[in-house]
């Protein structure tokens, strides 16, 4: 019995020491970012900063996609990192950007053409957008600015993924609307041959509209040694998640790639 126990013992030393779990909560049906079979590309993020830390990675699926759900999952300790957060959102400490995108112009290869907020030949253009006059976009302003809000055709947000950005290119499809104008990362991955993509200029809306949004991970606030170490992995993963980034077609605007402090720093 001695022996059996010394032996065990003498094994469990030997043993490699087990990676410990990078817990990360997510949506289980949020393509292009999320699904449960772990396709979209903050799942495929995910698995490289995981190997990087020497972790396993462990999807933490949502019951919902409101962002209250996410956080409070988040405080209570039932996951530990959040992905695609604005940068610098109140509630959660941000780690570096890993990757900007924004508003895109959506139309029909043979249908009118559109490039900036500004262009005239959106005068009397029917442009289907998502939300509504509660729940409004940087677009949406821009162009009620320049006095076009009588020809926004508004398409209500649904909780399902995907869902409003297909009902608004059918109508497109269809000739109910003229051009739409879409967040990027959510229409891409509905647009097909017989459409065109375009971003959205300018970039910034003076006085301070921007149509891009920069996305980092978010740790709880106190947990600043995970946010450093994920910094850490983001830098020398950076190729990597940018090739990931580019395979899905996204439209992403420059964004510089993080510096390591100097040894000693």
């Amino acid at each position: 019995m001695r022996s059996l126990l010394s032996l065990l013992l003498i094994s469990a030393l030997a043993a490699p020491a087990s990676a410990w779990d990078l817990a990360v909560c997510a949506d289980p049906a949020g393509p292009p970012y999320s699904s449960r079979d772990e396709s979209g590309f903050d799942n495929r993020i995910v698995h490289l900063l995981a190997e990087e830390l020497g972790a396993e990675a462990r999807f933490v699926w949502m019951p919902n996609r409101r962002g209250r759900t996410a956080r409070g999952f988040l405080h209570d300790g039932t996951c530990d990192v959040l992905m695609g957060v604005i940068d610098g959102q109140p509630g959660t400490m941000t780690s570096h950007a890993y990757y900007r995108s924004g508003f895109v112009f959506v139309f029909r290869e043979d249908g009118p053409q559109v490039g900036s907020l500004d262009d005239p030949a959106l005068e009397g253009l029917r442009v289907g957008l998502p939300g509504g006059a509660r729940r409004t976009t940087p677009p949406a302003l821009g162009l009620t600015r320049r006095g076009h809000m009588d020809s926004l055709v508004h398409f209500a947000a649904s909780g399902t993924a995907g869902e409003t950005e297909t009902r608004i290119l059918a109508a497109l499809d269809s000739g109910e609307i003229d051009l739409a104008v879409l967040w990027g990362p959510s229409a891409v991955p509905h647009v097909d041959d017989g459409h065109e993509v375009r971003a959205v200029t300018p970039e910034i809306d003076m006085p301070f509209l921007p149509m891009f949004a920069s996305f980092s991970i978010g740790v709880r606030p106190e947990d600043e040694a995970l946010r450093d170490a994920l910094d850490r992995a983001l830098a020398n993963r950076w190729d990597d998640i940018q090739a990931v980034l580019a395979e899905t077609g996204l439209p992403l605007w420059p964004l510089p790639k993080p510096r390591l402090p100097e040894a000693g720093q």
